[in-house]
């Protein structure tokens, strides 16, 4: 099936539109919930997004080597989180460049250990790097979780990402045209300015934050959803994980910037 902007959609049927949409909605909720609670519960949270995607990302990408891929996730997962979960302190991402490479060295060094001959191994390298970037994007919502208006910034991008990606995709199955995109960016920013509005926070800078975040989040969704193996549970489940965590830097970079005290 191919949209009215031209974009192929082979297996975006409504019954995969409704279980993505709920999917989102739910997991963007549950990453707003954990960012109110503190810092630990947002890094178990983003534990359980990247458990998601070792699980599906080499089935999602078709990439040659799950199993390595898997285990590179994990390790690169476990060690961005770890490294910006433990700072208390300014400069809270002091040891993310650090635990990037560590991830880096890892996937380059997972391409010389494989023994099939290296097949595909600009593909291979690319998904797991893929991976390991939006990893690296979430965790930058962890710093913001130390404050009270910082985690209600991280709350409004979420929810605005998990909300906006059921209700686009729901109306572009039914529209069949590219006016839900607009839609879903107005209604991010409702969200978002509704989520700072009762979070005490400045609901100007959580409606910025919504809007960005409903847009980045759709983006994410239109490159993964179109995949012919979205047919399947895990790619739906890595679909859903990474449309919300990829907005990790959206939140911090206004938050640093208009929202001071998001910010210890």
């Amino acid at each position: 099936m191919t949209n009215n902007g031209g974009v192929s959609e082979p297996t975006l049927t409504k019954s995969t539109g409704l279980q993505i949409a709920i999917g989102t909605a739910v997991w963007g909720a549950l990453l707003a919930t954990s960012a109110l609670a503190g810092p630990t519960f947002l890094a178990l949270a983003l534990g359980l997004g990247v458990l998601v995607m070792a699980w599906g990302w080499a089935g999602a990408l078709s990439l040659p080597t799950p199993r390595g891929t898997r285990g590179v996730l994990l390790l690169g997962g476990a060690v961005l989180i770890y490294s910006v979960w433990t700072r208390e302190e300014h400069p809270y991402l002091l040891w993310v460049p650090a635990a990037l490479s560590v991830s880096m060295i890892a996937a380059l060094g997972h391409q010389l250990l494989r023994r099939d001959g290296r097949p595909r191994v600009v593909e291979s390298v690319s998904g797991v790097v893929l991976g390991l970037v939006i990893i690296t994007a979430s965790v930058l919502m962890l710093p913001l979780t130390l404050t009270d208006e910082g985690a209600v910034v991280v709350a409004a991008a979420a929810v605005a990402a998990g909300l906006c990606g059921g209700v686009d995709l729901l109306l572009r199955l039914r529209w069949k045209s590219d006016w839900p995109v607009p839609f879903g960016l107005a209604l991010g920013g409702a969200i978002g300015s509704g989520v700072g509005y009762l979070g005490d926070a400045d609901w100007t800078v959580t409606l910025l934050v919504g809007v960005l975040a409903a847009g980045v989040s759709h983006s994410m969704r239109s490159v993964l959803v179109g995949l012919p193996t979205m047919s399947t549970a895990r790619p739906k489940l890595v679909l859903i994980v990474t449309s919300v965590m990829i907005i990790g830097p959206l939140p911090y970079a206004v938050g640093r910037v208009l929202a001071p005290d998001a910010l210890p």
